[in-house]
């Protein structure tokens, strides 16, 4: 999802400077968009949406697990014991 986004926000700013501009002006003027300011405000607000979503799964996924479980299982050593 992280790929995703960083990726959206490419292909907006590649989008922006390559043509789709006027496309981009008519969509802020019909939704009251004004001022660049509110886009670089909506990147910004959408990458750190991000992160803090990020955040949380991680901070749920730690809660759910055990005392005591191991995260990784020990590699088998070839030959230990043998």
């Amino acid at each position: 999802m992280w790929i995703a986004g960083v990726g959206a926000r490419m292909v907006f700013y590649f989008a922006a400077t390559h043509g789709a501009g006027p496309a981009i002006a008519r969509f802020s003027v019909a939704h009251h968009i004004t001022g660049p300011g509110a886009w670089t405000a909506a990147l910004v607000m959408m990458a750190l949406a991000g992160v803090l979503t990020r955040l949380a799964v991680v901070y749920l996924r730690g809660r759910r697990l055990t005392p005591g479980t191991p995260v990784l299982a020990a590699p088998a050593q070839a030959g230990a014991g043998a």
